[in-house]
């Protein structure tokens, strides 16, 4: 399994409450949201699993920063006597995972959705882009907007129903659909969806399912599935059987001429 690079970066930087460390601009990123939980909360945690050529591999894990987590989701620090527990933080945490790449050709971005858009336009996806690569990784109160701080709920969503924080309609889940799910029970299995555009010249391609993200926060860990693509013998029977149909078809309307 793999071990985050994040949180030995984290630790080398002292983490606090809230520290901000920059992810690179073209990292898979995967970011928690609470904005369901109690507002005492640091609502935003944000992870760089790394570059597309590294990250999105079949049969990829990574371990949660359980520490981190419980300080963001589970124990609010409602005061200074002791935590206050989140009891609900299994089903009230939103989870998404996106990348963006927007410095030369082909431009990608990658995101999941339950169902992703179709019909989008380029200044859209040129939005989204944008947007992706702002999130910086870390922990972050975002009960405000004004506390927010280039935190996944900004650019990104604050949870699965809501848009982000960033005033000029920009954010991912305003211009495409919402990245977010909850966990169900401290789980979740979200299908990560891609689109490229090869040249200047080109369009942006139809968002194609590419692999599965399970998260389990009961286990603090993150896995990766490639989606197999058909097999040949798929594509050849699927013809086989169009061939058979249309064969059928004809002898049927000669005999009821």
């Amino acid at each position: 399994m793999k071990k985050l690079y994040k949180a030995g970066l984290l630790a080398a930087l002292g983490f606090g409450s809230i520290t901000a460390a920059q992810a690179q601009s073209s990292d898979v990123l995967l970011g928690f949201n609470d904005l369901a939980g109690p507002t005492s909360a640091q609502n935003d945690y944000v992870i760089d699993l790394g570059p597309v050529s590294t990250a999105l591999v079949n049969g990829n894990s990574w371990s949660i920063n359980s520490s981190i987590f419980t300080t963001a989701f589970i124990n609010t620090k409602a005061d200074l006597s002791g935590n206050t527990l989140d009891s609900n933080w299994q089903n009230n945490v939103a989870v998404g995972v996106v990348e963006a790449y927007s410095g030369g050709y082909p431009k990608t971005l990658y995101y999941t959705a339950v169902t992703p858009k179709i019909g989008f336009s380029n200044s859209q996806m040129q939005n989204s882009l944008v947007s992706v690569q702002n999130p910086t990784i870390g922990e972050y109160a975002s009960s405000s907007g004004s506390a927010v701080f280039n935190a996944w709920s900004q650019y990104i969503a604050q949870d699965p129903n809501t848009v982000g924080y960033v005033s000029t309609g920009f954010s991912l889940a305003q211009q495409m659909t919402n990245p977010l799910q909850y966990l169900s029970s401290g789980v979740v299995t979200e299908t990560l969806y891609e689109s490229s555009k090869a040249s200047l010249s080109a369009s942006y391609t139809a968002f194609a399912a590419v692999g599965t993200f399970t998260i389990n926060a009961n286990n603090d860990t993150i896995t990766y599935a490639v989606t197999p693509a058909p097999e040949p013998t798929t594509y050849g029977l699927a013809a086989t059987a169009g061939l058979l149909m249309l064969t059928f078809r004809r002898k049927f309307t000669r005999n009821n001429a």
